[in-house]
């Protein structure tokens, strides 16, 4: 019994060590995964705010909205 309650604390320091870098590879495998749809999301998200403040001002760029296919007047454009 007392051999047993050896063996563990000299395992003990191993064990939190492996659990630590366990930790970390799971955490860098979820980054790895999520980050790139995290910042598409946002790209999305900023494109389109971007849109439609371009709409909302009325920019135009040679002589067409910018965004949508909407007409100056408002209007949907017929194809």
């Amino acid at each position: 019994m007392d051999l047993y309650a050896d063996r563990l604390r000299e395992l003990q320091p191993l064990w939190s060590s492996v659990e630590n870098w366990a930790v970390r590879l799971f955490f860098f495998m979820g980054a790895i995964t999520l980050l790139p749809w995290v910042l598409l999301i946002v790209f999305d998200a900023g494109v389109y705010v971007w849109r439609c403040l371009v709409l909302a001002l009325g920019l135009e760029a040679g002589g067409r909205m910018v965004c949508m296919d909407v007409d100056v007047d408002g209007g949907e454009k017929e194809a």
